[in-house]
């Protein structure tokens, strides 16, 4: 996944918790968790991070 030069994403893993961090362009960070993302079946996981990614990029578009 491309990022804009100011956005940054971290992912943080510790146990069973991962969570996706960005820095917009006000240099706010911005989390989302992903806890639920492990009890979900594999093809449930597949929608919902083809689903996060594509709203990761209306997210960068509008600089949100």
């Amino acid at each position: 996944m491309k990022l804009n030069p100011q956005a940054i994403k971290i992912a943080v893993a510790s146990g069973k918790r991962k969570a996706h961090r960005i820095k917009n362009l006000n240099n706010e960070w911005i989390v989302f968790e992903l806890d639920f993302l492990y009890k979900a079946p594999k093809s449930t996981i597949f929608l919902l991070r083809k689903t996060f990614k594509s709203w990761l990029k209306l997210a960068r578009k509008a600089n949100l």
